[in-house]
């Protein structure tokens, strides 16, 4: 499903953009995975896009759902998939984070 799609215009007019999907696939673990297409990624992956994505197991989302509620608790402003990586080494969960390139 996708939950995010957004363009980020630089400051020379170029536009970037961004999806994220995210869902549960066949053996119940949950999966979330984004792309970044443009310019700006291209400056910095030397790639016009950046694909990246992580799997939890159902049993490793049952011990993050705490760390994730704390989070949406105290945060000022949206949980990004940054923070969800982190929160997962803090929860001691491997997220099976992968990139592309």
């Amino acid at each position: 499903m996708r939950i995010l799609s957004r363009d980020r215009v630089s400051p020379n007019g170029t536009t970037t953009s961004t999806t994220l999907d995210a869902g549960v696939d066949a053996q119940g673990n949950f999966t979330l995975s984004g792309t970044d297409v443009g310019p700006m990624v291209e400056d910095v992956w030397g790639h016009d896009d950046y694909e990246y994505g992580l799997t939890i197991s159902p049993q490793d989302m049952q011990q993050l759902w705490p760390f994730i509620a704390r989070h949406l608790v105290t945060a000022t402003g949206p949980l990004t998939f940054g923070d969800i990586v982190k929160l997962c080494e803090t929860a001691g969960i491997d997220p099976k984070f992968q990139t592309w390139p």
